[in-house]
């Protein structure tokens, strides 16, 4: 009897686990299929893989949610939600651990996780899966001097990332008290948004120079969260997109300028967001590419707690 008990409870346990993962609408479905589970005749070896094969469910279900959530032009891309479990001072700024490793992908029966995962946040490029291991994997940063992303501006949607970024920040001011003098200080600082928010929308452009975007390195083997070094920038070779353009004469880049994955680099997929135009640095007597700074698409890297990772490019 006291083995029933048990054996109940630590059931009963599992499904707890299991259950607080999932949105409403799976977990009444699967209440109903638990309670028919410990309602059966069945014994403890057939209950447990019920339980294991609930537990794969909701990681499928997981990573309809993220796909929904990322949404790209392309294609929709599978994509598993990952929590950010530790961070070495010795790497600051160039890895981090997360909770998803290869048992993961033998609960699906794909490989999502592997050397090479594109991690995101969104749209915005995290990093890239370097080392994949049992139960977590390590992610070599954006920040990080040895990763190389080949990216090209996407002067067309400009307007869009800064729309999202002003919407952004106008619903964390909304809630927000401390930082205001008053309720019609808030009032104006919401309308001033609302007047930018009209003036980018509008924002049209086109697919412009080309060139690869990489981490700095600092002083102290330290690397910068808030910088990225491009080099490499022109547009020496036709494309679908237009071309050729003369460095000298056309307005390739401009500060603001948003870059935007190629997926030449057989890493990541086309259209993700990299980062922003900070500075350019200026054509030197007879060269062909520009240098360039840029902020990442996503801030605050040493801030983040979840990201997505994608599965591997083919090919």
């Amino acid at each position: 009897m006291d083995k029933k008990l048990g054996s109940t409870l630590l059931f009963f346990a599992l499904f707890l686990f299991l259950i607080v993962q999932i949105p409403l609408v799976k977990e009444i479905r699967l209440r109903s299929k638990v309670q028919s589970l410990f309602s059966s005749n069945q014994s403890k070896e057939d209950s447990t893989l019920e339980l294991l094969s609930l537990e794969n469910l909701l990681l499928k279900d997981e990573i309809d949610a993220v796909r929904n959530q990322l949404n790209y032009e392309q294609k929709e891309w599978d994509a598993i939600q990952a929590k950010v479990i530790f961070r070495e001072n010795i790497s600051f700024g160039s890895f981090i651990w997360v909770d998803r490793g290869d048992s993961d992908n033998k609960r699906l029966g794909v490989t999502v996780i592997a050397k090479k995962s594109p991690v995101v946040l969104g749209k915005g490029v995290v990093g890239v899966v370097e080392e994949v291991l049992e139960k977590k994997s390590l992610v070599r940063l954006i920040t990080d001097p040895k990763l190389q992303v080949a990216v090209r501006v996407d002067r067309g949607k400009k307007g869009i990332y800064l729309e999202e970024r002003l919407v952004e920040l106008s619903s964390l001011l909304v809630k927000e008290e401390t930082i205001f003098k008053n309720q019609e200080h808030k009032e104006l600082t919401l309308d001033w948004i609302r007047v930018l928010l009209e003036k980018v929308r509008p924002l049209k452009g086109a697919l412009l120079a080309k060139g690869v975007i990489q981490g700095v390195a600092n002083p102290g083997w330290r690397v910068t969260y808030d910088t990225l070094s491009g080099y490499g920038f022109n547009y020496d070779f036709a494309d679908s997109e237009g071309g050729p353009f003369d460095l000298r004469t056309e307005h390739l880049i401009q500060v603001g300028d948003l870059l935007i994955t190629t997926g030449l680099d057989g890493v990541f997929p086309k259209g993700l967001h990299v980062g922003v135009v900070t500075k350019i640095d200026p054509l030197k007597e007879g060269g062909y590419a520009y240098g360039l700074n840029a902020s990442p698409a996503v801030h605050e890297l040493q801030y983040l707690d979840h990201v997505q990772i994608l599965p591997p490019q083919l090919g």
